[in-house]
């Protein structure tokens, strides 16, 4: 089996096992009112960090990997500037 359809076939069951319909729309409201707040400071969001957060509120990672993932994006931008 193919890693990438193992891998597919194990989100899908996590999601089906662990991630409740009330979990996901609390992590998309989440993410929706941090993008919102980045916009309405005016700093537009980092593509990066977008792609995280969206990914977040899917369930596709955890809290504990969107903010490394947060942390990792920080750290290229700095090194970037």
């Amino acid at each position: 089996m193919p890693w990438a359809i193992f891998t597919n076939l194990s989100y899908l069951l996590y999601c089906s096992i662990y991630m409740t319909t009330a979990e996901l729309s609390k992590r998309q409201r989440i993410v929706r009112t941090v993008i919102g707040s980045q916009e309405l400071e005016g700093t537009p969001m980092d593509v990066h960090m977008r792609q995280a957060l969206e990914a977040f509120a899917q369930g596709k990672i955890s809290v504990d990997d969107l903010a490394a993932l947060a942390r990792q994006i920080a750290e290229s931008a700095n090194r970037a500037d």
